[in-house]
């Protein structure tokens, strides 16, 4: 099977060459000779097409639901390390960042290999810290430039010795639900997570929904003084998982409250946001607004 045939099949998520170039049939001319541009610029800077079932095809994203029929791929891929997924804000302050770039290059003194989404801030400060080694970039789009991920970061950065970069795609089309799907792949890759700073509603709160549901543990930096920018480690510092009974009854308050969190009785736990979020991911309910949820699930 050639680059071609296996580039298409990862564009179009079809699992067979057949059904991939029935799904590319429907594109503009444009769009495909986009397309075919883009996989020479990546073929140049050493990346390659990965379909699953193939030698370097992460065993770790065969507990996927639904793994990724194929990915792009550049650098040294091992099985068998540890890896420590670390993420956060694209603004955490400066003091988190730094603390971020000291940690992973202990993780990567320790034998663990890092994993973040080479975006700017926390991702940024963690590639940083394993640069020596080498780290695992997961982005969604972006490797046929020589800077990749929201961060810019050059990618023999993220390369190192025995790094790695995988990419969902090679086009933005979709670009929102592709960051979602990167998250997943992400959190798959590792054997425990840390949230080094994050809003409540964030890309890195996807991660951690991910995470949770693949059983990781899950490390979140919380101090008291932390102000509500980073709520998300708050909730996830004070929480331990609701009990579906739980949810179920959260739901059903919200219920009877019309979907106005103000008439809740008011929450000391704090678990109340990461809960809401879990119903939010699985669909029963939809933030319409400030403290207002619909909640008649589609």
């Amino acid at each position: 099977m050639d680059c071609w045939q296996r580039a298409l099949r990862i564009e179009t998520k079809q699992p067979t060459d057949s059904q991939a170039l029935e799904a590319q049939a429907s594109w503009a001319p444009r769009r495909l000779e986009h397309f075919k541009r883009r996989v020479e610029f990546a073929l140049a800077q050493g990346a390659r097409p990965l379909l699953r079932g193939e030698n370097d095809y992460p065993v770790a994203w065969q507990r996927l639901k639904n793994p990724p029929v194929g990915v792009w791929i550049n650098g040294h891929w091992d099985q068998d390390l540890r890896r420590v997924g670390i993420v956060g804000a694209r603004a955490a302050p400066p003091h988190v960042r730094t603390r971020v770039e000291r940690y992973a290059k202990q993780c990567t003194a320790e034998g663990e290999q890092v994993v973040s989404g080479a975006a700017v801030g926390v991702d940024t400060a963690a590639h940083l810290g394993a640069r020596n080694s080498g780290s695992v970039g997961v982005i969604p789009f972006g490797i046929e430039v020589e800077r990749v991920g929201q961060g810019q970061l050059p990618q023999h950065l993220i390369l190192g010795d025995t790094g790695t970069i995988f990419c969902a795609s090679l086009l933005r089309h979709g670009a929102r639900a592709r960051y979602v799907a990167r998250n997943q792949l992400l959190a798959a890759l590792c054997d425990r997570l840390v949230v080094a700073y994050a809003a409540l509603r964030s890309g890195s709160m996807h991660t951690v929904r991910f995470s949770q549901q693949l059983g990781l543990p899950i490390e979140a930096w919380w101090e008291a003084n932390d102000p509500p920018s980073n709520n998300g480690c708050r909730s996830l510092h004070r929480y331990n998982g609701p009990e579906q009974s739980n949810l179920r009854d959260l739901l059903k308050a919200l219920q009877e409250a019309k979907g106005v969190l103000a008439r809740l009785p008011k929450d000391e736990s704090g678990s109340r946001s990461l809960a809401l979020f879990e119903l939010e991911c699985d669909g029963w309910i939809r933030r319409v607004g400030p403290g207002q949820y619909d909640c008649e699930r589609k």
